[in-house]
């Protein structure tokens, strides 16, 4: 690229600063003014400056940000610590490509350069991935992702096939997700039909569910899922799913012996915690060595004892969803629960040996994924957690 090529052009860099303790990402762009030192790592993705200003870039200047948010600049190789001084060696993860970056001010220019630091509610903020829904937008999946992958680590692929409506990728869309999960180092999970009984007494019925699940994992298997989303719904809804549990769940085990067989790693198909107590499925899930999600949204909104379910299932967790209730309705922002319980999620998560896990803001318009995520970038004592 050359000198003319690169004026207008911005470098971003993206990279958990661990230097203080907080292990807070930041991004930082700058325009051409910065140093060619500053231009000559691995890594480097060049960001066409654009007059637009997309919805999902949101400016700080640095008085501005949160106690917990440490600015961090770039100078030579090393990052050193806005409030404290102190530095780190660090690593350049390649950027995503965001067009359309807004305008900037003087206030935002600090050391000669005009930076753009954007406060930034990531899953890098945490020893896990964090992650939101593929419904954020009134739009695509494509739409979406692209928009997410700047500020989360994963997306939850939500995914149906119900005549004469379906969102189920065709192959040119599988590779455009491929190519995103590549450039912005994501990953997916994939939630299969909410319309499936696999519980089914009616073997036609209950075999048509496990064909629809079985179709939508060979679809997205070039996505290498971190975890398939199944409910194993009940026949009837509350805290009894089934007149005859000994029938559902033994349809429910034939369905998951099924799907097993047709070659889906145990431990990538997570049963989702509904109405009815887990322990109705807890058995399945051992005996045939799932995982389990645990949405926090639902144990709420139905009285289940966080601590309880922690205490039981927390090991076999590989996703968790985490949304708000509001009127009586769940998957609403998380700002509508109470701090206690956020704060209690997240020592859970920090804290618990297995960090190898999915936390999902499991909200569906953009409106709640902002609230949500400036919660989470509010929370107090991350360097009590790190």
């Amino acid at each position: 690229m050359s000198k003319q090529e690169e004026k207008g052009e911005m470098i971003s860099y993206r990279k958990s600063c661990r230097a203080t303790g907080t292990g807070i990402p930041h991004y930082i762009l700058m325009d051409d003014k910065a140093d060619e030192t500053d231009r000559r790592f691995e890594g480097t993705a060049f960001v066409q400056k654009g007059d637009g200003r997309p919805g999902h870039k949101r400016r700080t200047s640095m008085n501005r940000l949160q106690p917990n948010i440490r600015p961090a600049l770039l100078r030579g190789g090393v990052w050193d610590d806005w409030d404290t001084g102190m530095s780190s060696d660090f690593e350049i993860m390649k950027g995503s490509e965001i067009p359309g970056l807004p305008g900037r001010s003087e206030k935002d220019g600090v050391m000669g350069h005009d930076i753009l630091l954007r406060e930034l509610a990531t899953g890098a903020f945490f020893p896990f991935r964090l992650g939101t829904t593929s419904y954020i937008l009134p739009a695509d999946l494509v739409p979406n992702v692209e928009f997410l992958a700047p500020l989360v680590d994963d997306v939850e692929l939500v995914l149906f096939e119900s005549e004469p409506v379906s969102n189920l990728p065709d192959l040119r869309v599988i590779e455009r997700l491929v190519d995103l999960k590549r450039a912005n180092r994501i990953s997916y999970t994939v939630h299969l039909p909410l319309d499936v009984q696999l519980g089914n007494p009616d073997e036609e019925r209950r075999r048509h569910s496990v064909e629809k699940c079985l179709k939508v994992i060979n679809i997205t298997r070039p996505l290498a899922p971190f975890a398939y989303i199944v409910h194993f719904h009940g026949e009837q809804r509350g805290g009894q799913p089934a007149q005859n549990i000994k029938r559902w769940s033994g349809a429910l085990d034939r369905s998951v012996c099924e799907m097993l067989k047709a070659g889906i790693e145990p431990d990538l198909l997570c049963v989702e915690t509904l109405d009815y107590p887990f322990e109705h499925v807890a058995g399945i899930v051992s005996r045939h060595h799932l995982s389990i999600c645990l949405d926090i949204g639902h144990l709420l909104l139905y009285g289940y004892s966080l601590e309880q379910y922690f205490r039981m299932y927390l090991r076999q967790c590989k996703v968790m969803h985490l949304h708000g209730i509001c009127n009586g309705a769940d998957h609403c922002h998380i700002g509508m629960l109470d701090e206690g319980i956020v704060q209690s999620v997240l020592d859970r998560l920090c804290s618990h040996p297995l960090k190898e896990r999915v936390l999902t803001i499991e909200v569906f318009n953009q409106q709640h994924l902002e609230k949500s995520l400036d919660v989470l970038a509010g929370v107090d004592q991350w360097q009590r957690l790190h």
